[in-house]
């Protein structure tokens, strides 16, 4: 099965669009396109179009191609390839692609959400694996996401373990990890 879908955000005067290949199982339960094509123009550097091609490698999402295409032939300096933020760039097109492709059980879990009820403790284990595979502390984005302590946060994602929705070996890393692993 083949679906494409393309997106277009504007991000602090900035624009994305996105583009997603082949659909699947990426692992974890979580689905969500093994390649994606991003454009992005950013505002602060109007003069450089980026294209970005994003790759899923086992079970990480790796950048498999960059593209800078300058306006008039103007010359790209080290200098403005330091100040891209490429990671976010990746990050914000990881985050909607399998958002938008696990967007019914996340509207689903967030509907019956009730503290530790099994829906509750689906989509903590969902903002858990979303944000390793982002490179996010998990437990932090837990806290974000659904408006809680750090304390209640720590119990949800231990009852999402205990509840078998979280495995023993998805353990996240402090400050959260540099790749895009899944």
């Amino acid at each position: 099965m083949v679906c494409h879908a393309r997106y277009v955000v504007s991000v602090a005067e900035s624009s994305m669009k996105v583009t997603k290949g082949r659909i699947a199982d990426i692992g974890n339960g979580l689905r969500g396109p093994l390649t994606l094509s991003v454009a992005v123009q950013l505002s602060r550097y109007e003069q450089v179009k980026i294209r970005v091609g994003i790759t899923l490698v086992s079970g990480t999402y790796e950048v498999t191609k960059l593209t800078l295409d300058s306006k008039a032939d103007e010359p790209i300096s080290t200098e403005l390839l330091r100040m891209i933020p490429l990671r976010t760039v990746v990050q914000m097109a990881v985050d909607w692609a399998i958002r938008q492709e696990n967007e019914e059980a996340i509207t689903t879990w967030k509907e019956n959400q009730s503290g530790t009820s099994e829906d509750s403790l689906r989509y903590t284990a969902f903002v858990y694996r979303l944000s390793r595979l982002l490179g996010d502390a998990p437990t932090q984005a837990v806290m974000k996401e659904e408006g809680v302590s750090r304390s209640t946060a720590s119990r949800r994602v231990a009852a999402a373990r205990a509840a078998g929705f979280l495995g023993p070996d998805e353990i996240g890393q402090a400050g959260g990890a540099r790749s895009l692993r899944l």
